[in-house]
């Protein structure tokens, strides 16, 4: 029988990662383009509305990944998928 091990992160671990791709996306959103992006959709705080959904964890790490390797937020990238599959008419 083999003595080998492995070791298998916490969830703890994971949530960290989490953040860490957070906070680099954040640290993205200060870019020139970002801001010129944010500026198209400038919206009063009044006009704003809290939006809630509940997806699998796949598919949330799935878009925080996608999200992150393009450099925009989740909020950003979910925003302007929403405004192109509901244009106003």
């Amino acid at each position: 029988m083999s003595k080998k091990r492995i070791s298998i992160k916490p969830a703890s671990e994971l949530r960290k990662m989490d953040q860490v791709i957070d906070n680099w996306v954040n640290d993205i959103s200060n870019t020139p383009e970002k801001k010129q992006i944010s500026n198209q959709n400038t919206h009063d705080e009044a006009d704003l509305s809290r939006f809630t959904i509940i997806i699998p964890s796949f598919l949330h790490r799935r878009i925080k990944k996608i999200c992150a390797s393009e450099g925009v937020s989740m909020k950003d990238k979910i925003e302007a998928l929403l405004l192109n599959s509901f244009p106003e008419v």
